[in-house]
Order: structure tokens, then C-alpha cells, then sequence
């Protein structure tokens, strides 16, 4: 797994990993000192910070992976014209 600063997590499964594990979302979170509300505004693939993704994988017992989305490549602008490189043709 390559490292990154941050993550875009899969809220439904998020939750699912911790449902299965006998916990509510709100329980989840007062254990790792964080607000609920922290849990549950995370959606659309808001990215979270590497700190926060290690220590929700660290208390499922789970890789990171395993809770958020894969990285999208960027796209370019289809109207843009491709960038050169100096001394390229």
C-alpha cells in the first residue's frame, strides 16, 4: 500500500466494520476521544488525515484499505491543451 497524507473513507463501510464489532458509531467514537459528529459528516469521500485513518484501523483491528475508497487519478480538462515539457517535443 502506498503512503498518503490522506485517505477518502467509505462511510458505509466504515460503519459496517464497526457495527459488526457490537458498536454503535457514537460508542466508536467516544473510545477513539472523537466526537460522533466527526463519524458521521464523513461522506461523499471527504479525505481524512493519515493520523485519523491509522487510529480508526489501529482500533477495528483492520487496514486501512479496508475503509476507504481507492485514489482516483487525476483528470484532465478535456478543453485544456496537454502540457509540455521544457526541451520536449
Amino acid at each position: 500500500m502506498t503512503l498518503t497524507s490522506t485517505y477518502r473513507p467509505d462511510r458505509d463501510q466504515l460503519f459496517t466494520l464497526i457495527r459488526a464489532r457490537g458498536e454503535t458509531v457514537t460508542s466508536f467514537a467516544h473510545r477513539l476521544g472523537r466526537h460522533p459528529e466527526t463519524f458521521w459528516r464523513l461522506k461523499g469521500g471527504k479525505p481524512i488525515s493519515r493520523a485519523f485513518a491509522i487510529q480508526i484501523a489501529g482500533a477495528l483491528g483492520t487496514e486501512i484499505s479496508d475503509f476507504t475508497l481507492p485514489d482516483e487519478p487525476e483528470q484532465q480538462d478535456p478543453q485544456e491543451e496537454p502540457r509540455q515539457v521544457a526541451g520536449v517535443a
